[in-house]
């Protein structure tokens, strides 16, 4: 993915796509790989399966949320943020999200540096091939992005929290 040297400018639902699963990602803006910004929207359906929990060791995230209502695990606990909402997963801490509410929401997300919109564009295109993913696929996928998986949070008695 080229990061984009001139400004720009998108409307709602205008970016370069990338689709994981039944959410729909839209590169806003990346100004850079080393030393710029990512600006991503999701647009998260309802029952999604949320990204798989992880670190990364090399860059910083801010979710802004938009519309809807999304559970976020930060660290070791879990946090509902609803719109206008921000959470902030800095590097080294393990994260993920998922739209809780019943209808469709849309997250901002910033990552620093930009490489970040590299690694989504990554799983998307190993989501997307025909077949069943290969072993440790997506594992392979985060950690060539510096990002590790970690298991999932678990709530009281109710088995993973944030899948």
């Amino acid at each position: 993915m080229e990061p984009t040297h001139e400004p720009e400018s998108h409307a709602r639902d205008e970016g370069r796509r990338i689709r994981i699963g039944g959410d729909l990602l839209l590169v806003k803006a990346l100004t850079g790989m080393g030393d710029g910004v990512a600006v991503l929207e999701t647009v998260a359906a309802p029952g999604e399966p949320a990204p798989l929990d992880h670190v990364h060791r090399s860059y910083d995230e801010v979710f802004y949320v938009i519309e809807g209502q999304f559970e976020f695990r930060l660290g070791d606990r879990l946090t509902r943020v609803g719109p206008g909402g921000v959470a902030t997963a800095p590097r080294g801490c393990a994260h993920t999200f998922k739209n809780c509410g019943n209808s469709e929401g849309r997250v901002l997300i910033v990552a620093a540096p930009g490489r970040a919109a590299q690694m989504l564009e990554d799983i998307g295109a190993m989501l997307a091939e025909p077949g069943p993913l290969p072993p440790e696929g997506l594992a392979r996928v985060y950690e060539g992005h510096d990002t590790l998986l970690v298991p999932p949070l678990l709530s009281a008695g109710n088995g993973p929290a944030a899948n």
